[in-house]
């Protein structure tokens, strides 16, 4: 939509762009979280151990505990590393000393292996179709520049250290979701906690400080 334009003139409508982009990443975000919540309905509802012993399901069952480990383990590196890299910015903007920053006129943290792709996809037709004169988008590199009515409707996009840390933060925050779902999805059968959760369905009541006291660990609570 933005790097690849389907459509001529959406190119040009930013405010379009915008508002489509929005639409569909909240879309999405209900699509994903609902998912999951009917997986987990799924395993409270319908799942019958005793018919299922040994399949796929249940190999992933018996392992839940390394798999949201490794996940744990997955989300404190990328949380430590990329926040990290913002909170060193930060502390150097706050001692005056830019140049010790993170950033294309600093410490440079260039995407290396993104920034190959980008030049792999610009040179491709050269070698795929050598009766093409462009790549399949201007972003992908080159000093070309589209306009529609005196408004940029494309242009190359050089990816830097910003590419970098902001796309490191987009992965804690999928990882992090992943491992929520994930976890509320393979802990909605029984958990140390609770482990009759199946016979007190979707939702059940705090149990008080007698087993846990806290509304968490409703398996409904784990998607809300």
């Amino acid at each position: 939509m933005y790097a690849m334009p389907p459509y001529p003139y959406l190119a040009t409508d930013y405010g379009t762009q915008l508002s489509l982009f929005t639409h569909h990443m909240w879309i999405g975000g209900f699509l994903i979280v609902g998912a999951a919540a009917h997986a987990a309905i799924f395993m409270v509802r319908d799942y019958d151990p005793t018919t299922r012993y040994n399949d796929l399901l249940d190999r992933v069952l018996r392992h839940r505990d390394a798999i949201i480990s490794h996940l744990n383990w997955a989300c404190i590196f990328l949380g430590f590393h990329s926040f990290g890299l913002y909170i060193h910015n930060d502390t150097m903007s706050a001692l005056g000393r830019p140049q010790d920053m993170f950033s294309d006129t600093a410490i440079q943290l260039q995407p290396v292996f993104a920034q190959w792709i980008q030049n792999t996809h610009a040179l491709a037709p050269g070698a795929t179709a050598p009766g093409a004169t462009a790549s399949t988008s201007l972003t992908w590199g080159g000093g070309d520049l589209v306009a529609v009515g005196g408004k940029v409707a494309l242009l190359p996009i050089p990816l830097g250290t910003a590419d970098f840390l902001v796309h490191h933060i987009h992965a804690f925050t999928i990882h992090v979701t992943v491992l929520i779902l994930l976890k509320g999805v393979l802990f909605a059968r029984s958990s140390r906690l609770i482990p009759d959760k199946a016979n007190l369905g979707f939702r059940f009541p705090c149990d008080g400080p007698g087993r846990g006291g806290h509304v968490k660990y409703q398996l409904g609570t784990m998607f809300s």
